[in-house]
């Protein structure tokens, strides 16, 4: 489950239920969290479908990448100067200057490990979404010498001790 301000969800994509934390405790002090929260309709009336391959390859993979790059943008200390998206044609994902510290990042958002490793990225931080956590310890066995590979939340915090490092 991913608390944001007060918002409670899955990450995981077939999980649509949300639920609100309160202010409210329990008598263990614990807060207390209402729902599942209604989720908000739309119109429909001006969307468009796009190419199943497209959606699958395209969209859905850059959702991660640009919610983490939208992160990184609002971080004190990394300005959007410093955040280059989709750098050398899409080489890779993200370059990004936290401190004196150079990241160049390629966000992978696959089922399959071996689809990464047959081809391996060209940036040397290769970041998974948290929800496949599990693919970063056969990431790192697979990949030659030299990569670092991480969740996006332990990438965050890899960025956040750059940024300690450099005040």
């Amino acid at each position: 489950m991913h608390v944001q301000g007060a918002s409670l969800a899955c990450r995981y994509p077939p999980h649509f239920g949300r639920f609100q934390v309160t202010d409210e405790r329990d008598d263990s002090g614990a807060p207390r969290v209402r729902g599942p929260v209604a989720a908000c309709a739309f119109s429909a009336a001006d969307v468009v479908c796009v190419h199943e391959a497209v959606w699958r390859y395209i969209t859905v993979p850059g959702v991660t990448e640009v919610a983490l790059m939208t992160w990184l943008a609002d971080q004190p200390g990394i300005g959007d100067d410093a955040v280059t998206k989709w750098p050398h044609k899409d080489r890779w994902d993200i370059t990004v200057r936290a401190g004196a510290t150079v990241f160049e990042v390629d966000l992978k958002d696959t089922r399959s490990p071996s689809k990464i490793t047959a081809r391996p990225p060209r940036a040397r931080h290769v970041v998974v979404p948290d929800y496949r956590a599990w693919q970063v310890a056969q990431l790192r066995r697979s990949l030659p010498a030299g990569y670092e590979v991480r969740t996006v939340r332990a990438f965050k915090t890899a960025i956040r001790n750059a940024l300690k490092e450099a005040r």
